[in-house]
């Protein structure tokens, strides 16, 4: 399973090499080292962020993957090399994209918990634990323009003990020259 990317769409733009290194690079470091180790399955936590902004609600698998920022379009190419590596072997992958990961595990453990210099860049669910922690002083609501009856943006999420299990079932459903794209939203337990 390849977790491992960083993930502020605002730092993306900023700074787009940083994104590209470590999202689409090291994604081909990954790949040789399984090919070299004979390693066939491959599960790819990647994100909706390749869709960039759709025409048409909701978001399908077959919705055109259009990324608008350097976070999604660093994601896109790591899915596209993923994707013509596995043409040429009997890997099994599987490629999850969703939203907006919520929550830490049930023992409070684990959590997000990010850099000072990062949080006006993070989730808005950060947000919100940094101002009732009272590590902020408030809330900024970012957009004013989008058509819902506030103007705000309208968001989806996935409980991270949620995604977890996605993960665990993609694996256990992932085959050889079966590989599919699962959009985590729509899976059921």
């Amino acid at each position: 399973m390849h977790f491992a990317s960083v993930a502020y769409v605002g730092e993306s733009t900023t700074e787009p090499l940083r994104y590209y290194h470590n999202i689409t690079s090291n994604t081909l470091v990954v790949l040789e080292a399984m090919a070299a180790h004979k390693v066939k399955t491959l599960i790819y936590s990647s994100t909706c962020a390749t869709y960039g902004e759709p025409v048409k609600m909701p978001i399908t698998e077959k919705t055109p993957q259009l990324p608008i920022n350097p976070y999604g379009k660093a994601k896109k190419m790591a899915e596209d090399i993923i994707i013509d590596f596995s043409k040429t072997t009997d890997m099994a992958v599987m490629i999850l994209r969703y939203f907006n990961v919520i929550g830490s595990d049930p023992e409070g453990g684990l959590g997000e918990a990010p850099q000072p210099e990062l949080r006006e860049h993070g989730r808005i669910s950060g947000a919100c634990f940094d101002a009732a922690r009272g590590i902020i002083p408030g809330l900024k609501v970012k957009g004013t323009d989008y058509k819902t009856a506030d103007g705000t943006c309208v968001r989806d999420y996935i409980d991270v003990t949620d995604l977890v299990d996605a993960h665990v079932k993609a694996l256990a459903r992932a085959k050889p020259r079966n590989s599919r794209h699962l959009q985590c939203w729509n899976w059921k337990r």
